[in-house]
């Protein structure tokens, strides 16, 4: 809570906290983004996305925008690293439930760290570790593959992940 009823002192306090967030999302992702660059460079995971969770927002009516708001989804990509897609709600909807999802179409709307704003940098941080636990899982499955033995499919893999009698990768 805030000490002080001054509605002004009260907005630089929120923004000085978001701008704080920002600045540790900034320092970890930083981080993070070379390893997932590294992992790129090998060719192993290259050009794999890992979508996260969303947040909505209104389109700005000044900006002269029509649609029916715009939804920021975390995103990871290789090797650009993290980032957000911006997506029009609809076209979510939409490609949310095709039969090719919304990967496809995620390097055209993707956002990368680096340009992103105070509000997404804070948004991503919770999400940071989440979707590199994701991304290991297939460089995981990936790197089997490259390995003497029998051959284990990504499908295979994780649908045999956590049973005992699973194949060894």
């Amino acid at each position: 809570m805030s000490t002080t009823d001054n509605p002004a002192e009260r907005l630089a306090a929120i923004a000085a906290r978001l701008r704080h967030h920002a600045e540790q999302a900034e320092a970890e992702i930083a981080a993070a983004n070379d390893i997932v660059r590294n992992l790129g460079g090998t060719g192993l995971v290259r050009g794999h996305v890992v979508l996260g969770r969303c947040f909505e927002r209104p389109y700005v009516v000044e900006q002269h925008c029509t649609d029916s708001g715009q939804v920021i989804q975390a995103a990871l990509l290789v090797p650009e690293g993290f980032g957000v897609c911006y997506w029009d709600t609809e076209e979510f909807c939409a490609l949310h439930e095709s039969f090719g999802g919304l990967e496809p179409e995620a390097r055209a709307r993707f956002q990368p760290f680096d340009s992103c704003t105070d509000e997404e940098k804070t948004f991503l941080r919770p999400f940071v570790e989440e979707m590199l636990d994701d991304l290991h899982d297939v460089a995981l499955a990936a790197a089997a593959r490259l390995e003497p033995g029998p051959s284990v499919s990504l499908e295979e893999y994780f649908r045999d992940e956590g049973n005992d009698e699973a194949p060894a990768t």
